[in-house]
């Protein structure tokens, strides 16, 4: 199976306008027109390490560095109980403090080489991918395997690192780009991984396991679920508005603290938005109930989430009018309650002899008089399950 995603690159912190990366859709969000701002990306393939589960190889196209240690694509050991984060494998990385054949300790590593680039939009030359000075990010899921993990050997946690290699051998690591805290946890738990490679431009990149305190001991971590972008917690709880009042979704970055990102730091970041109406505002005013959603970009990573706006019918913004002026100039034309919903309310309207004019048993806010004289009309509106409401009402024509 074969998984790819994007990493964007950010230029003297402007935000760059490309694609939501998820599936085949794609928007990212911008603040000045791509076209004036060159943007270079990088794919990683399989980034899910989907595979068979085996010993001793990683899931294709990521290759081991060192075939005297090599990982393994889990879950395939005997006790192993963790399940996948996404799809159904997910890579197994070790680091042992053996002596004889590893005197100063082994730790396992696989590394992907970057398809090629294009050096500049539209140049024939093609060079590496990361660039240097270039700002990079995606999120990880990690997780300590522990001992039932099937191998009594994988006693302590240890770190994940992220390397950068020159030419195509990812076997020799050039420059470190990011390092993990100490991966402790049995549970998944996903990292932010922010980079800007500092030396050169670089063609693969390496993860490799590593003891995370000397002297060398044994360790694991397991590894799933390179993604771009991710579920937060931005607009919070499904809520319930009255009717004839307006309510404002705007998104929460301090809720989205809270929801386990680990690395995630969004005190300073400048954020663009993309609502559900295709709008790019900070904030969307909600006067329909529905489902609304919005993606939210630093120009790395996109957060999404997704709210439920119900509207109810509510005591204290009921509204009633008394006058009505069907005359054409379409102000003020129908009969319209304020702070009742369309479905489910029967109204009957009746003249000052008592006799029923108008009636419907589901009242859609458009009762204009019609055919009738100006003059005094009485009314009842009830609906099942609330109180009923009398009154009179003036039609001036």
């Amino acid at each position: 199976m074969r998984h790819c995603f994007r990493v964007v690159r950010v230029v003297f912190l402007l935000v760059v306008f490309l694609d939501f990366c998820l599936g085949a859709e794609h928007v990212f969000a911008q603040t000045v027109p791509y076209q004036t701002m060159p943007y270079h990306s990088v794919e990683i393939t399989n980034p899910s390490f989907e595979g068979t589960p085996q010993r001793d190889y990683p899931p294709l196209p990521w290759r081991s560095c060192d075939w005297t240690s090599t990982p393994d694509i889990q879950p395939i050991w005997n006790g192993n109980t963790q399940t996948p984060s996404d799809g159904k494998t997910y890579l197994a990385l070790v680091c042992r403090g053996e002596t004889g054949v590893f005197p100063l300790g082994s730790y396992e590593s696989v590394f992907q080489s970057l398809p090629l680039k294009p050096v500049e939009p539209g140049s024939p030359f093609y060079g590496p991918v990361l660039k240097r000075d270039s700002a990079y990010c995606f999120f990880i899921d990690l997780c300590f395997p522990g001992p039932s993990s099937g191998s009594s050997s994988i006693l302590s946690p240890a770190i994940f690192r992220l390397w950068a290699t020159e030419g195509t051998n990812g076997c020799t690591p050039t420059e470190l780009l990011w390092t993990s805290p100490v991966i402790d946890h049995r549970e998944w738990r996903t990292y932010k991984v922010q980079f800007t490679p500092r030396q050169t431009a670089y063609f693969s990149l390496a993860f490799d396991c590593y003891f995370a305190q000397m002297p060398f001991y044994h360790g694991g971590i397991f590894l799933d679920n390179i993604h771009q972008q991710e579920r937060a917690n931005l607009l919070g709880k499904d809520t319930l508005v009255c009717y004839s009042r307006t309510y404002t979704l705007r998104p929460d970055f301090h809720t989205m603290e809270s929801d386990g990102i680990i690395g995630q730091d969004t005190t300073g970041e400048q954020f663009v938005y993309q609502w559900s109406d295709g709008s790019w505002a900070d904030s969307l005013l909600i006067s329909q109930p529905g489902i609304y959603w919005v993606k939210a970009s630093d120009g790395c990573v996109v957060y999404q989430d997704s709210i439920q706006v119900s509207f109810t019918e509510c005591e204290d913004t009921f509204r009633v009018p008394n006058v009505i002026t069907p005359n054409g100039d379409k102000d003020n034309e129908v009969f319209r309650f304020e702070g009742i919903g369309k479905e489910n309310w029967q109204l009957q309207v009746y003249n000052r002899w008592g006799k029923l004019v108008y009636q419907s048993r589901n009242y859609q806010q458009d009762w204009s008089a019609e055919g009738l004289p100006a003059g005094i009309y009485y009314y009842h509106l009830a609906k099942t399950g609330f109180r009923s409401r009398t009154g009179w009402l003036e039609v001036l024509k």
